[in-house]
């Protein structure tokens, strides 16, 4: 049994080496971007038409609010792992940009998992820690006109409108990098595809609503020292407050 598991692990590790390896190959001919978005744009669209059958949407003012070009950090509520491939796919379709998502440091760990993120603008985030190469990275895409996502909750919440205490990261980036703040309102993706869940729920239904962008922190962009926690704090939880009023779990559509 274990030769068994062995050589399942020696073939998922080719698969992953031959997806992300690719890419590598088109670095040095600048194509690895136009890979990047010829993949990202097909899962979209087969995101959306899976969507479409099975897993019904509703993405609300994405064209108002987002972007059409120049830098954002999209700043989203988080109920299930589903948001990630939701809110790219969204934002791809929609407002054809890509959307770069910081994802946990693991993931880069597991075979095909690995060659998925990172085909599909994903980077590592070492959580529960500072992160100086994530933030920096970040901060590179964003002077170059990239849209950031994060998950100002770090992990999932239980769902039905209950988020989670925010952590500050999303304001410093976005701070250091003097850009707007787009907030990300999902609601019923934990329905889904619920935390621990094994596969997704057919039937289920989910809403997307982008509102107008948050700015409040650029006034501490250009000044030194940078704000203190405290001041990070508070424009944290207003801007989570932004966030929780874009969910629809108790106001009809």
């Amino acid at each position: 049994m274990s030769a068994l598991k062995q050589l399942g692990k020696q073939f998922l590790e080719l698969v992953d080496d031959a997806g992300y390896g690719i890419m590598k190959l088109l670095q040095p001919f600048g194509l690895d971007r136009q890979y990047q978005n010829t993949v990202e744009n097909f899962s979209g669209q087969v995101v959306d038409a899976m969507c479409k059958i099975a897993f019904p949407y509703k993405a609300i003012d994405f064209e108002k609010y987002i972007p059409a070009v120049g830098p954002a950090v999209v700043a989203s509520s988080h109920n299930s792992e589903w948001d990630v491939i939701m809110n790219a796919a969204t934002i791809v379709n929609i407002n054809k940009r890509y959307l770069w998502q910081m994802a946990k440091h693991s993931l880069f760990k597991i075979p095909v998992v690995n060659a998925w993120v990172r085909t599909h603008f994903a980077f590592p985030l070492r959580r529960g820690e500072t992160d100086k190469d994530s933030m920096n990275f970040a901060l590179d895409l964003l002077s170059k006109g990239e849209l950031v996502g994060m998950f100002p909750e770090g992990t999932t919440n239980e769902g039905n409108g209950k988020l989670l205490e925010p952590h500050v990261g999303v304001m410093r980036l976005a701070i250091e990098a003097d850009v707007p703040i787009i907030p990300l309102g999902v609601t019923g993706t934990e329905n889904i595809y619920p935390k621990h869940g094994k596969m997704l729920n057919v039937g289920k239904s989910c809403v997307l609503r982008c509102g107008k962008p948050y700015n409040k922190h650029r006034q501490f962009s250009h000044k030194y020292p940078r704000p203190d926690y405290g001041t990070l704090r508070e424009l944290t939880d207003d801007l989570m407050n932004e966030i929780k009023g874009l969910l629809y779990y108790n106001t009809p559509i």
